[in-house]
């Protein structure tokens, strides 16, 4: 089985054996962030703190203080990415940022041989 953005039942030439596609769907669809989040949420080292949100995939707002949080992939209660800096309290601000965005990729159905 495999993600596809789309599917034509059949053989597929560029595949390495001859089984036909059978285009069934396996399951639902992975959620993907809407089209405002690249343009309306916290981006690169931005402060997201009042956003709620990040624009990358797969990100979430965390404090670091009660007057700072960053998105980031992860986040470790404690940790300093730098000595000079407070330890990070990780609190969650706002919901992660799916992993992918409407529109990209195989998002569109999952597809078996």
């Amino acid at each position: 089985a495999t993600c596809r953005a789309e599917c034509t039942p059949g053989p597929n030439p560029l595949e390495d054996d001859w089984k036909p596609w059978s285009c069934e769907a396996l399951g639902p669809r992975t959620p993907a962030a809407a089209p405002w989040v690249k343009s309306k949420c916290a981006t690169g080292g931005e402060k997201c703190t009042d956003k709620g949100c990040c624009a990358e995939p797969g990100h979430q707002c965390y404090t670091q203080s009660p007057y700072y949080a960053k998105c980031r992939p992860s986040c470790t209660p404690g940790q300093k990415d730098n000595q000079w800096e407070p330890a990070w309290e990780c609190k969650e601000v706002g919901m992660r940022t799916p992993a992918r965005f409407e529109g990209e990729g195989a998002e569109k159905g999952v597809v078996k041989k």
